[in-house]
């Protein structure tokens, strides 16, 4: 993940970008659909919002978001992609728009862990970055990106995935709960687990 924003920043930020999307435009039906939407009403909507680790399959079925692992070698080594590689690692994943149909991909042969995460961060990308990802069409996610917003994305899938209250409860209930434990309960990557709770200010 990204270094850790502040808190009440990000929940600010997610308001303004609720609001925001009643004055865009948004020519794709999916990326419409998406458009502003905070983690909690994605998981609500789709009727899994008590579901942990959060089902991923059903969560992008239900939203009509389509999903595919990738080998980004070879789109590395493109002139346009090449500086961008040489600034900020290799690409994990990436979204794109096709005319109503979004689609994500995700780095073949990473974990099944952190491609969770990554189609979580694409996700992010969707309902908080629709103006720039309707205007480039596709967006990509970098190993050590440089963008600061992508902090914001980063706290959008660790929320999506991890669920504060489910958190808290499972905390609770572990005789000994260890970030690694939590990982596991959650599916995520065990560093998603520790930005999660050190940006909730939770100890394990």
């Amino acid at each position: 993940m990204c270094s850790l924003i502040d808190y009440d920043m990000y929940k600010q930020y997610l308001k303004k970008r609720k609001s925001k999307k009643e004055e865009v435009k948004i020519m794709c039906a999916t990326l419409d659909r998406l458009a502003g939407k905070t983690p909690q009403e994605l998981l609500d909507e789709a009727g899994i919002a008590d579901k942990m680790p959060v089902n991923l399959e059903k969560l992008l079925k239900y939203w009509n978001v389509s999903v595919m692992p990738t080998d980004f070698s070879e789109l590395q080594k493109s002139a346009k992609l090449k500086p961008l590689v040489a600034q900020n690692g290799n690409i994990l994943g990436a979204v794109a728009l096709n005319g109503d149909a979004v689609g994500i991909f995700y780095k073949e042969g990473d974990t099944p862990n952190s491609q969770i995460f990554t189609i979580a961060h694409e996700l992010a990308h969707c309902c908080l970055e629709y103006e720039k990802l309707q205007q480039n069409s596709i967006n990509y996610r970098f190993e050590k990106p440089t963008d600061p917003n992508e902090g914001k994305m980063d706290a959008f899938a660790g929320e999506l995935l991890i669920s504060e209250n489910k958190l808290k409860e499972f905390i609770s209930k572990l005789i000994k709960p260890s970030t690694e434990k939590l990982a596991i309960v959650f599916g995520v990557p065990e560093d998603v687990m520790k930005d999660r709770l050190e940006l909730l200010g939770l100890e394990v």
